[in-house]
């Protein structure tokens, strides 16, 4: 169990760096608005 835990961190950390991250946030607001209705769905 240790090591996927360890595997999962270690993945994390990687996708979020350089080139994947920045573009990931050169998109977050496009993904925000896509859930944002099915946020206020689940929550009325």
């Amino acid at each position: 169990m240790d090591d996927v835990g360890e595997y999962l961190e270690e993945f994390a950390m990687n996708d979020w760096a350089c080139q994947t991250g920045m573009r990931w946030l050169a998109h977050l607001y496009r993904f925000e608005n896509m859930i944002e209705p099915i946020g206020k769905a689940l929550l009325a």
